[in-house]
């Protein structure tokens, strides 16, 4: 799983805390768990800071997952910054280049 890039899980039943498995999807590039309102700010932290390369997280839906959440994580990631037309972060221009 270490090559996974993209990962869409919208509209599951997930709760709390994600597959600790996919802390080490190192080359992931986007994950999507818009609609899944189980999920929590605690349960995709350690996910998303495993991830280093992420650009795009998409939480439409997500209600557990808070504004400060999404603040701290995009401190956090290189590559990332809010979304203008969702909620989550998406990629800065420049992603691609770094």
């Amino acid at each position: 799983m270490s090559c996974l890039q993209v990962l869409t899980l919208n509209d599951n039943q997930l709760t709390g805390a994600l597959p600790h498995s996919l802390q080490h999807c190192v080359q992931l590039r986007s994950l999507d768990v818009s609609g899944c309102d189980r999920v929590s700010d605690k349960g995709l932290r350690n996910l998303v800071l495993g991830c280093s390369r992420l650009t795009t997280l998409r939480l439409d839906d997500c209600y557990k997952c808070t504004r400060p959440f999404v603040s701290a994580i995009a401190t956090e990631l290189p590559f990332v910054e809010y979304a203008e037309n969702w909620y989550g972060l998406q990629a800065l221009e420049d992603a691609d280049e770094r």
